[in-house]
């Protein structure tokens, strides 16, 4: 049996009328950490990116994770972000990334969603979401509740921060209410197993009376739910898992230039598996070579609003992803989210790849055998792009790329090559190609989790 998680966070909007969410990412960072750490899971994949976390790669992504699903696969999809609601059809909406807030069209039907699971040969499917009018999935109101843990038979369940209502994002650095509370509960469990249904009942019985939301569980009726249960089990030790904690660095300017700014990092604490403090400062000096940008750039713009009055904040957003920790390898992203000012925001990832024993950054050729660069780029993306229009744009943009600004992560399954820092802005999208591990005999060692 094979668990999986499929996460969505979305902070950042492309539409300046909808408002930017403050916990959204982090919180979901913070849950699947705890879910990997804690409990038995095969495959993580979040959705955090603005390419990511468009309309259509979210649809396509969940289209594909349920439609291509075996019937001994389990799956939880998370999404934490803005929701809408139309009361006239009584349906709940995503917003993702690219909605525009006067065009329903460009936002995603929570009954799309579902109705992908309704012919789905999954086992178990659960969805929690923390998102406004969440709730009105369900077709008649619970109040948690519990079913007999039968992991032989089909469920499909839902978790959700809310009723058909308005939801807290929660303060500036600090977790929504409902993702605080769901936390609590998983890290508290001692059950060596304990199903989703009951998590759930737990999450609203413990939910503080004095917020004014109420998060809903149950049931979803007409898509294959056989009266089953999606069974959470313990890991059997710890001895696998990396700890880390999230560390915050500041901007530390003063002028007139408003900019919303937030930076969070990774500090990875003691373990015997690599040399942490190494790490650590590495990744700092990634982060403050790229602040260092930054702070000459608003000094920049303070000059310029002589002439051109400032309109509207800037912001400048820098996180992280962790794709993989082995005896063998740490690969970790810093992303960079902003607008200065520009006519779209700009994305940027920076892939830090190390071998260990001793810790030493590493480049593609060090663990590809790469003769010609421009070849084998090439060559890639003939062999593992999408066919069509994902396939022509890389293809056409290929002679003007700057090689030194592709980057690649490494997972579980495969080396992800970023085009991202080298293509326009319309076509980042496309802007990603997966290299299967097993075509190139390489070895990861043993898998550590983090937490």
């Amino acid at each position: 049996m094979v668990n999986k998680i499929l996460g969505i966070g979305i902070d950042q909007y492309l539409d300046g009328r909808i408002k930017k969410l403050n916990n959204c990412q982090s919180d979901l960072n913070k849950l699947v950490n705890l879910l990997q750490s804690k409990y038995q899971f095969d495959e993580v994949e979040l959705l955090l990116q603005k390419e990511q976390t468009t309309r259509s790669f979210i649809y396509k992504t969940i289209y594909e994770y349920i439609i291509n699903s075996l019937d001994d696969e389990n799956l939880i999809i998370l999404f934490l972000g803005h929701g809408e609601y139309n009361p006239r059809i009584e349906t709940s909406f995503w917003l993702p990334s690219d909605a525009d807030i006067n065009d329903q069209s460009s936002w995603i039907s929570t009954l799309e969603i579902l109705n992908f699971v309704k012919n789905a040969d999954l086992l178990h499917f659960c969805l929690i979401s923390d998102n406004c009018y969440s709730g009105a999935i369900f077709q008649e109101f619970e109040r948690g509740g519990g079913i007999k843990s039968l992991e032989n038979r089909k469920s499909r369940f839902a978790l959700t921060s809310g009723s058909i209502e308005k939801v807290k994002d929660g303060k500036i650095g600090e977790s929504s209410p409902f993702n605080k509370v769901l936390c609590e509960i998983l890290e508290e469990n001692q059950e060596e197993e304990i199903s989703i249904e009951v998590i759930a009942n737990q999450v609203i019985l413990k939910f503080p009376k004095e917020i004014s939301q109420t998060p809903r569980s149950g049931t979803l009726n007409g898509l294959g739910h056989d009266g089953g249960a999606f069974i959470l089990r313990l890991k059997e030790t710890d001895s696998k898992i990396i700890k880390f904690k999230e560390i915050e660095l500041p901007l530390n300017i003063y002028n007139n230039v408003k900019i919303d700014y937030k930076c969070t990092i990774p500090f990875f604490e003691d373990s015997d598996k690599f040399d942490c403090n190494n790490i650590n400062i590495n990744l700092q000096n990634v982060v403050y070579e790229i602040l260092s940008d930054l702070r000459n750039d608003l000094i920049d713009a303070e000059k310029g609003l002589n002439e051109i009055p400032q309109i509207s904040d800037y912001f400048y957003e820098i996180g992280y992803n962790i794709h993989l920790i082995s005896s063998k390898f740490i690969s970790v992203d810093i992303v960079t989210f902003s607008s200065l000012g520009g006519p779209y925001p700009r994305n940027q990832i920076i892939s830090l790849n190390y071998v260990l024993s001793p810790e030493r950054k590493i480049k593609l050729n060090d663990i590809i055998e790469i003769d010609n660069e421009k070849s084998f780029f090439d060559s890639i993306i003939k062999k593992y792009s999408e066919d069509g229009e994902h396939k022509q744009i890389l293809l056409d943009h290929l002679k003007y790329y700057s090689i030194n600004g592709i980057q690649f992560s490494i997972n579980e399954k495969s080396i992800g090559i970023s085009f991202l820092n080298c293509i326009p802005k319309v076509v980042q999208c496309y802007a990603f190609i997966d290299l299967p591990l097993e075509d190139f005999n390489i070895d990861l060692g043993e898998i550590y989790n983090v937490n």
